[in-house]
């Protein structure tokens, strides 16, 4: 089978194929958000942050299978970074915000229970579609890598390209800020078993939905073993990959040293998403861990894994629909053994991104998700 993307984008696919607390304290009259990707504004006074109504989010918690919201604050003209600090601050519970170019669009962060730990996640939905009874098309969006974040304001084309098609999209983050993570013990396995779990949620509450996997850089690989994890009855109806980690760890860690010792610079450490302005400090508290840079993917991985590539675990995921988007300049993910996968992986699309490097444009974001509906959600 083959397949093509116009305007930069060339595909080929291979040729087979919760206890609550006693009181909860008031939430702040305003919150300051230090770190703002460039052109957010941020609503942080008090006529721009105000409580939801209750329940008005009870629909959407449902329909996804998340922790209710005790109370929550409404964000009218800005997309607060962050989101993955908010979880375990007693000040924050929920929050939502309306996107300018997507104003039907809910933003909402609020948190999931897998196991016990309570995890952050991001959701996007049309806010007029959330009749129970309508079969759903969900997409878990898995973000993964030392500089990445869930955050709202940050990458949302995706998400909204999506919600667009009515999907509802949730975040989970493993990334350099980690919450209720196992870290410093390897926390491969761990954040698979969360994927995969949440996914079963989803399926067990849409019998008859569609639920797609998709990861994103590291969040790929996660995926990708979170799905041949899953048991022979089918839980998900597709995994799509974008820009994955190919490599294995070691793999990875050596090519990032190569990186920046050819350009005479050091290894940064991963950036420390700083708190809402708070007296609570989640990390000297041991709810938030910040890992340092390469640590993520020297720590993440467990001494049996770290040999393992990709192709490894998309081995064990025969009859589920795939998709791998890479980057044709990407130097961070180990393009030498797409065509390996490509060859001996069934099942599997794969589509080239033309002159992207590791991150992608909108108007590439919105090809992807055209060739996304096309394989797994129409």
């Amino acid at each position: 089978m083959v397949s093509r993307i116009t305007a930069g984008v060339t595909a080929f696919a291979s040729s087979m194929s919760v206890a609550v607390p006693a009181q909860i304290p008031p939430p702040p009259l305003s919150v300051t958000i230090p770190h703002i990707p460039s052109g957010v504004s941020v609503a942080n006074d008090r006529s721009n942050a105000a409580p939801l109504l209750v329940k008005s989010l009870d629909p959407a918690v449902a329909l996804l299978g998340l922790n209710p919201c005790r109370y929550s604050r409404s964000y009218a003209n800005g997309e607060p970074s962050g989101a993955v600090t908010m979880v375990g601050n007693p000040e924050i519970d929920c929050a939502t915000w309306k996107v300018s170019k997507a104003p039907d669009v809910t933003v909402f962060s609020g948190s999931v229970t897998i196991a016990g730990s309570r995890l952050p996640i991001v959701a996007f939905y049309d806010g007029r579609d959330l009749a129970p009874s309508t079969p759903r098309r969900i997409v878990i969006d898995v973000i993964g890598g030392p500089g990445s974040d869930i955050s709202p304001g940050l990458n949302d084309d995706l998400p909204l390209f999506l919600v667009e098609r009515g999907v509802f999209v949730v975040r989970l983050g493993y990334t350099g800020t980690r919450h209720g993570s196992s870290f410093p013990r390897p926390d491969l396995d761990n954040a698979s078993f969360q994927v995969g779990s949440y996914a079963t949620r989803l399926r067990q509450l849409h019998p008859r939905g569609k639920i797609v996997l998709l990861g994103e850089s590291l969040g790929g690989l996660i995926s990708a073993k979170a799905a041949g994890d899953l048991p022979a009855a089918p839980v998900i109806d597709g995994l799509a990959m974008v820009m994955p980690l190919v490599f294995s760890a070691n793999e990875a860690v050596g090519n990032f040293n190569h990186l920046f010792s050819a350009r005479h610079e050091q290894v940064p450490a991963s950036p420390r998403i700083r708190l809402l302005e708070s007296p609570h400090d989640l990390w000297s508290d041991g709810r938030l861990a910040t890992v340092p840079g390469l640590d993520l993917l020297r720590g993440f991985f467990p001494e049996t894994a770290r040999r393992r590539n990709l192709e490894s675990y998309l081995a064990r995921t025969r009859g589920l629909k795939k998709m791998l988007a890479f980057g044709e300049n990407d130097d961070r993910t180990g393009n030498a053994g797409i065509a390996s996968i490509a060859r001996d992986i069934p099942d599997l699309d794969v589509v080239k991104l033309e002159r992207s490097g590791h991150f992608f444009d909108r108007r590439t974001a919105q090809q992807l998700v055209d060739r996304m509906w096309d394989l797994f959600l129409k």
